[in-house]
């Protein structure tokens, strides 16, 4: 089963979203020498097989039964990694965005599983609901943990988790989707 993602508002743009090809590797965060990238390694569920995150693609809109739908959100994808009681995030270019988003702890509480790892987005939610990634932009590049403690505040993020991967030191990427979403839901 794919999974298809539809933009909101009635917008007629559908993106098919493929899992990536997960390579072993043991660069830090981000993969090539810069000045942002840390020493860390990327966060991975073993020690040869970092997650990325499942990316988008263009393609025609259609309807099909055998497809799921779902809102685009308009946010910074990520993978989020419970464990300890405390959640990491990790970006689509494999750094650790966990520092930036303080306010997404909270949802430690919400978590019924030992250890979990999830595919899903970094989103600023407008007052009515709908995603708002000029509002999320002004959350990138914060470094400032004083900075960052106040756009935690006056512009806090959610976690709008679309897949379950790993749950209580089981990985369960190669079950069929439709039955790792029905574990993320309970």
């Amino acid at each position: 089963m794919k999974l298809v993602e539809a933009k909101m508002k009635g917008q007629e743009e559908v993106v098919e979203l493929r899992v990536p090809e997960i390579k072993p590797t043991k660069k830090p965060h981000g993969g090539s020498t810069g000045q942002h990238q840390d020493t860390r390694e990327a966060l991975t569920l073993f020690d040869d097989r970092p997650i990325r995150p499942m990316l988008a693609k263009t393609g025609e809109a259609f309807d099909d039964e055998n497809y799921f739908f779902e809102p685009k959100w308009d946010g910074l994808r990520a993978i989020l990694f419970y464990y300890a009681g405390r959640i990491e995030l990790q970006n689509r270019n494999l750094r650790d965005a966990t520092p930036s988003y303080p306010e997404l702890q909270k949802i430690t509480g919400h978590i019924r599983a030992k250890t979990a790892i999830m595919d899903g987005e970094v989103v600023v939610l407008r007052e009515d609901g709908i995603p708002d990634f000029g509002r999320l932009q002004a959350r990138f590049g914060v470094d400032d943990a004083k900075r960052v403690g106040v756009l935690a505040k006056t512009m806090p993020v959610t976690y709008v988790a679309f897949d379950l991967l790993h749950v209580n030191s089981r990985d369960i990427i190669t079950l069929p989707l439709v039955e790792r979403k029905s574990s993320s839901t309970r």
